[in-house]
């Protein structure tokens, strides 16, 4: 399979993308690509192209759009998975299978019965931890389009927003 790296702000060919300090890791140490080995990047918003990668290993790397590529069509259905929040390894195993069957978006919630208890400050960086996994789950499966990952509410909470 092609390696495939999410960017921001993908325009045009010939565009010179920097590559951050955690991407370039990735790409140059775990992927182990050399200039001008090719991959994929994707946006994210369903935007996909051929890329190179440039620069030598003591520079800054950077991709070189090269082809935009047809994106994989997404499900004409906005499924939205409620989730109630389970231990962590059980959670991420859930979040990787729902962006692989193609949801749009995943509303954890705290339930009575949760056996897993966030207050604020552990919600928010459970936040992190999963929309970093949505990520690499789309990066791994082919997807172009990343699901939303919102805040965690009570079921309850979740129950009286709903129209």
């Amino acid at each position: 399979m092609t390696p495939r790296l999410l960017l921001a702000d993908l325009r045009e060919r010939g565009q010179l993308v920097a590559l951050d300090d955690e991407q370039a890791h990735y790409a140059q140490r775990v992927l182990r690509l050399r200039e001008g080995d090719t991959l994929q990047v994707f946006d994210g918003r369903g935007s996909r192209w051929r890329a190179e990668l440039v620069g030598q290993p003591r520079e800054p790397a950077r991709v070189r759009l090269l082809e935009a590529l047809n994106a994989l069509p997404e499900s004409p259905l906005r499924i939205r998975l409620v989730q109630s929040i389970s231990a962590a390894e059980k959670m991420d195993f859930t979040l990787e299978k729902a962006v692989e069957l193609g949801v749009a978006s995943i509303q954890p919630v705290r339930s009575a019965r949760s056996i897993v208890k966030l207050d604020d400050d552990r919600a928010r960086k459970r936040l992190v931890h999963w929309r970093r996994l949505v990520e690499a789950a789309c990066m791994q499966c082919g997807r172009d389009t990343l699901p939303e990952v919102l805040l965690p509410v009570s079921l309850d909470a979740w129950l009286r927003q709903r129209p």
